[in-house]
């Protein structure tokens, strides 16, 4: 794979290990991970002139993990718990963390929040439901009922 051409830097691939992944993640999270996939999307629709599409869709998923994940002496451990939760592939026996994520109806991500390993959907619907109640303001009853009625 031509990785100079791909990142238009010169790397040598024994780099690209999981470690600066993890690494990677890391910053990711330290950014605010739930506004990244936004500012893609929104690029994305500003860049092919998308209009805007207001029907939502929430869903989760679960990211099975393997190994441990120690925490280093005298550091905080971080919010996040990665742990056995029930795992959409049916893997009970690892951990993982979920992501749960709201989509336009275009496919473009809205909103996305990493979870932890144990979090249930109706936990996460809740959530979405309070979130969306404070973006929308008191309109948002009125839509909501709309929407349910209509569907």
């Amino acid at each position: 794979m031509d990785l100079e051409l791909l990142v238009g830097l010169s790397i040598d691939p024994s780099e690209l290990n999981d470690d600066i992944f993890g690494r990677l993640l890391d910053k990711i999270h330290e950014s605010g991970s739930e506004n990244l996939f936004y500012e893609v999307a929104m690029r994305v629709r500003f860049v092919f002139s998308l209009p805007e599409n207001y029907v939502l869709h929430s869903d989760t998923t679960s990211h099975v993990l393997f190994g441990d994940y120690p925490t280093k002496e005298g550091e905080k451990p971080p919010d996040l718990k990665i742990t056995y939760g029930y795992s959409k592939d049916k893997r009970q026996d690892l951990k993982q963390i979920m992501t749960g994520m709201v989509t336009d109806g275009d496919g473009l991500v809205v909103y996305s929040k990493t979870l932890n390993g144990n979090t249930a959907d109706c936990d996460y619907n809740n959530q979405m439901v309070k979130t969306l109640h404070s973006f929308f303001g008191s309109d948002f009853k009125n839509t909501f009922t709309l929407l349910i009625q209509n569907y």
